[in-house]
């Protein structure tokens, strides 16, 4: 496989599959808006129902078509708004219309919902064996988190390597941080997702090892 760069600004949804979580009814849509494109969201919806994506308000998930990538590196350049939580997905598993296993790289900043309670989670959807204490959210269980400032409104990047059981996170080109999954995923789809609020991505980079 050879790196893949996108621009979001000649967004083509041929090149993606569509993959929902199955809470929600739909797999979302995206607009191209002037460098990017940003994920539909309905008329008359509140800032309330976009922060929990009532009936999918917000939400959209794209997966690379034809790609598979089990170790490498992959990076997102986004902005998001408000509540917005942008992920990458990657080790994705599909069935039919629906993602299965897979890992989710987020970034937000919800301060105005939750003070302090901004940064990067790392969320696993599916089988496996979670420490004692970490949150879950139905299929999701989070199993690694860092806090630090993110901004609104302004463009930022979002990167993951993948080696093995092991997952380097990366903002705005600098290590944040990693983590080991004993129980890790195989190789898999990866894609983007946005959910939560209006989500601007830009380009995305993917290079699989050497």
């Amino acid at each position: 496989m050879n790196p893949i760069n996108i621009d979001f600004a000649s967004f083509d949804e041929a090149d993606w599959i569509a993959a929902r979580d199955d809470r929600f009814p739909s797999m979302g849509a995206f607009d191209v808006d002037g460098e990017g494109v940003v994920n539909r969201i309905p008329d008359g919806v509140t800032d309330d129902d976009l922060y929990h994506v009532r009936n999918g308000a917000s939400f959209a998930c794209r997966l690379l078509k034809g790609v598979q990538l089990a170790n490498g590196r992959a990076n997102l350049e986004l902005s998001l708004t408000g509540t917005a939580a942008p992920s990458i997905y990657f080790r994705s598993q599909i069935d039919g219309d629906r993602h299965t296993n897979t890992y989710s790289l987020v970034v937000f900043n919800h301060t105005d919902m939750t003070p302090g309670y901004q940064g990067i989670n790392l969320w696993k959807w599916g089988g496996g064996s979670w420490p004692a204490g970490v949150p879950t959210e139905g299929k999701w269980a989070c199993i690694a988190h860092w806090r630090f400032d993110v901004p609104h409104e302004e463009r930022i990047s979002l990167g993951v390597e993948l080696s093995g059981s092991h997952f380097t996170v990366f903002f705005n080109g600098e290590m944040i941080g990693s983590v080991c999954d004993n129980d890790a995923y195989g190789s898999g789809h990866i894609g983007v997702c946005a959910i939560e609020g209006r989500s601007t991505f830009y380009r995305f980079s993917v290079e699989p090892a050497v």
